[in-house]
Parts: C-alpha cells; sequence; structure tokens
C-alpha cells in the first residue's frame, strides 16, 4: 500500500489515495509525530501525549493507541522493537511533504499541521511550534539560496514567486525587501521594487510605528530614479546605470552585516 501524509497545512493521511478516518484525535497526533521523527519510544509517547496523568494510566492509554493505529494502517506500517522502542517501517511507501526536496519545500505557504490541536498536550504544542519554527527556517534558508543564483536575475518572475514567499513567512524582514529591490532593478522591473518597499514602509509604520533604514530609503529612491531616466535614455546609458544600483545593493548588505 501507498501512503500519502499532508503535515503542512491542515494534517491528513490517504492510503492508496482513500483519505484514512483515524479514531481518536491523540492516535492521529502519534502517527504524525512518527512520521517526522521516523523513530521513537514508548516513554517519549507517552510523556507527550498523556504526561499530565499517572505514567500507569499513560502507558495502558499509548498500547490502545498504537493497537488502534496497526489496526488502521496494517501491522506493518509501525515497527515495534522490543519492549520500547517504535519506528516506522522503511520498506512501507509512505510519502510526507515534510521530506519532499528544499526547492519544493521551500514555496510551500501553509503552516506545520495547522488547526490541529490536541487537548491537556503542552509538550506536544512544545514539539510542534519547534517544527514550525524549523519549517520556517528552512524555507528562508532555501529562498535566500535560490535568489543568490546567477540565473536568478534574468527570470523576473521566479524572483517575485521567491520573495513573495519569503515576505509570507517573515513580512517585517529588511533584508528581504533590499534583496527585492536590487533584484528587481537588476531586472529592470523597477515598479516591483518600488511597490516592495512601499507595501514594507506601510506595514512598518502600521504595525510596528517604524520607519524603514536609510538603506532601504537610498535604494528605493534609486529604483525610482533609475525608472524616470529608463526612457529617455538609450540602452548604453542605461547600462551605465545599473552598474550604480549593484552597488547600492552591494553596500547595504555590506552595512547590514
Amino acid at each position: 500500500m501507498e501512503y500519502e501524509v499532508t503535515l503542512l497545512g491542515i494534517p491528513g493521511v490517504c492510503r492508496d489515495r482513500e483519505p484514512v478516518r483515524f479514531p481518536y484525535r491523540k492516535a492521529e497526533g502519534i502517527f504524525y509525530y512518527l512520521c517526522v521523527e521516523k523513530h521513537t519510544n514508548r516513554d517519549e509517547l507517552v510523556s507527550l501525549f498523556w504526561g499530565s496523568g499517572d505514567e500507569a494510566s499513560g502507558r495502558k492509554n499509548l498500547r490502545q493507541a498504537l493497537f488502534q493505529l496497526r489496526k488502521l494502517l496494517g501491522e506493518e506500517v509501525i515497527v515495534l522493537q522490543g519492549r520500547n522502542d517504535l519506528k516506522l517501517n522503511q520498506r512501507v511507501e509512505i510519502k510526507t511533504d515534510w521530506d519532499m526536496p528544499e526547492r519544493d519545500f521551500s514555496l510551500c505557504q501553509e503552516r506545520f499541521l495547522d488547526f490541529f490541536y490536541l487537548k491537556d498536550c503542552p509538550e506536544f504544542e512544545d514539539w510542534v511550534e519547534e517544527k514550525r519554527n524549523q519549517q520556517t527556517a528552512r524555507i528562508l534558508r532555501e529562498l535566500k539560496a535560490q535568489l543568490e543564483e546567477p540565473s536568478a536575475v534574468r527570470n523576473p518572475e521566479r524572483i517575485r514567486l521567491l520573495i513573495d514567499t519569503w515576505k509570507h513567512w517573515s513580512p517585517w524582514d529588511e533584508e528581504m525587501v533590499l534583496t527585492g529591490m536590487r533584484l528587481y532593478g537588476q531586472a529592470e522591473k523597477y515598479d516591483w521594487g518600488v511597490k516592495l518597499y512601499q507595501e514594507y514602509a506601510r506595514r512598518l509604520k502600521e504595525d510596528l510605528d517604524e520607519e524603514p533604514s536609510h538603506q532601504a530609503e537610498v535604494l528605493f529612491q534609486t529604483l525610482l530614479h533609475r525608472k524616470e531616466v529608463s526612457s529617455l535614455r538609450s540602452q548604453t546609458s542605461k547600462e551605465a546605470f545599473f552598474g550604480r544600483l549593484a552597488e547600492i545593493g552591494r553596500a547595504s548588505c555590506r552595512e547590514r552585516v
């Protein structure tokens, strides 16, 4: 059988393209935990899902949950090792969006286990929050790497997709604004860079009562001027000015570092 597990956004499981209905939420949460961590042990699961009660009751509840999971998914999906350890069976095809290639993962705008909550499970909620922070870090790291590729400037639509995704996860990040304006300028998409700055300045003022940095303002004015002269100058003169924009962008990045 083939299992497809959605962990980014509202979670769910399909077996051979048919939805799987879990008997109750904690059993479902255990399976999602295994899909991410791949292996665990009984002590860890009792602490995560039944930590607020006594240990004996927690172990009894865990045994029942594992019984229900193996009954629902098949005994071959979760492998029991000895008295304490559990893991996913690597011979069973289980595909999760958490394990997708970084390039695809970086474009996802859905939050890990969105709207999935368990009552009286603070340690599980802490784990979910940790994975959400990891998700954001993974996405931003990959987006920045892609925007540094030499081919990025030759594809304005790709730049906009990456910048918009970056903005979704980190809307007040000035590095995102400086990077976007610099790349839009190099791609001669001046309106896009101007709009990015204006939206950022508005968000800063409304949400944080702050103003953009001097570096951002300088790059904004440069884009406005570049847009103005682009319709008046020849391609040669535009290329000469283009070097100035790239230089300002590099200077801005150096100052931030």
